[in-house]
């Protein structure tokens, strides 16, 4: 495999998009370069490039009490709600939160 070197311009390039929050496969994909690339030269400019974004869903039962373990539930998808919901609450609603990993 040949390894593709890196210019100043490149590396100027790289710590903008870092610095706009954009995820580490975005940056990869803007650079034509792959995400092991562009984790590596983060690390030696010393820049931290953020992860993909993951999502959860969050569904507050405004009937519970804060303490209640029932008032607050969290899935890991948007199908795991819905299938919740299908069961226990056909007419609740979860929102979708952006976690970074």
């Amino acid at each position: 495999m040949i390894r593709k070197g890196w210019s100043y311009k490149e590396d100027r390039r790289l710590l903008k998009l870092a610095g706009s929050g954009k995820t580490l496969e975005q940056i990869a994909k803007a650079m034509d370069r792959t995400p092991d690339s562009i984790r590596n030269r983060s690390i030696r400019l010393g820049v931290s490039i953020r992860s993909k974004a993951v999502a959860v869903w969050v569904y507050v039962n405004t009937s519970k009490q804060v303490d209640d373990p029932e008032h607050l539930k969290v899935f890991a998808n948007q199908d795991a709600a819905e299938t919740w919901f299908a069961e226990n609450d056909p007419e609740g609603v979860a929102f979708e939160y952006e976690v970074l990993a």
